[in-house]
Parts: C-alpha cells; sequence; structure tokens
C-alpha cells in the first residue's frame, strides 16, 4: 500500500470520527493516544522525504475556551524529543474552535496530512500508558504542567 493510500486512510478515520460522533456521544473505546502514534507513524514517514516546513493550525474542540490550552498543546509538541516533528521546520497557528474534538492539524504542501487528537482540554498523547492521556491543561483555573513519563 503506497504512503497516499495509507496517508488518505488516515484522514478519511478522522473525518469519519468526527462526522459520526457530535458534541454530546463519546466514541466506543476510541483510543487517543493509538489514532495518535499511527498518524505521527505516517507523517515522519512522510517528512523524511521532503525539507518544507510542516505547518500545525491548533483547534480548540467543544467545551474548550481556554486559548492557553492550544498554546500548551504545541509546546508539547516540540517539548517532546520522542517524535519527528520536534526537529522539524514548522509554521504555528490557531485556528477557529471546530465541533467534536480539538487538536493539531498538520498540513505539508498546502494539504492536510493528519491531524493529532486530545481528549477535551488534555495534552496530546502517543500511547495507552501515557500519563498524559487524561491530563489536564487547565487544573483549578491554573496552567497544569505537562508530565514527562516514565514509559517502559
Amino acid at each position: 500500500m503506497s504512503r497516499l493510500t495509507k496517508g488518505l486512510i488516515l484522514v478519511v478515520e478522522f473525518l469519519l470520527f468526527t462526522i459520526c460522533y457530535g458534541q454530546d456521544a463519546k466514541p466506543v473505546n476510541f483510543d487517543y493516544s493509538n489514532h495518535n502514534a499511527r498518524v505521527l507513524d505516517e507523517i515522519c514517514r512522510e517528512l523524511n522525504e521532503t525539507n518544507e516546513p510542516l505547518f500545525i493550525l491548533a483547534r480548540l474542540g467543544d467545551g474548550e475556551t481556554n486559548p492557553l490550552i492550544n498554546e500548551a498543546r504545541l509546546k508539547q509538541v516540540f517539548s517532546e524529543q520522542k517524535h519527528c516533528l520536534a526537529w522539524r521546520n514548522h509554521i504555528l497557528a490557531r485556528g477557529e474552535k471546530v465541533k467534536g474534538y480539538g487538536g493539531l492539524e498538520l498540513y505539508l504542501h498546502g494539504k492536510i496530512i493528519g491531524f493529532l487528537v486530545a481528549q477535551r482540554g488534555c495534552y496530546l498523547a502517543y500511547d495507552s500508558e501515557d500519563c498524559n492521556l487524561k491530563n489536564p491543561i487547565i487544573k483549578k483555573g491554573k496552567l497544569n504542567r505537562l508530565r514527562f513519563c516514565q514509559l517502559g
């Protein structure tokens, strides 16, 4: 299966996910961390073949109002050295609020190549044992720091 086909499957998977699950409904057994890990694997393969800058657009989702949430997610992507995004030339931006889940949209060559999903108000997670899976960004009105996990 070609990279383009795999990339399209990931985008279609996310689009179906966002269309099928509205504001009040929660997907049954949706694994944010495994979705993000698969998206990052595909993106890293694609990024290895180009020197183009990566455009990252942070979007708040339903129930998220504090702009610190977007800023924290953008900082998180580049503070963690466990994936290829940390070493890329990049352009960061905040976008309009979206219906459904918030997260980061990733664009290359002017086309969307992936979406990293976060639970409402939480940091991004990349595997099911990630301590940030349900770590809220804002806690009691203050910024709750990103945890650096000891995995495996």
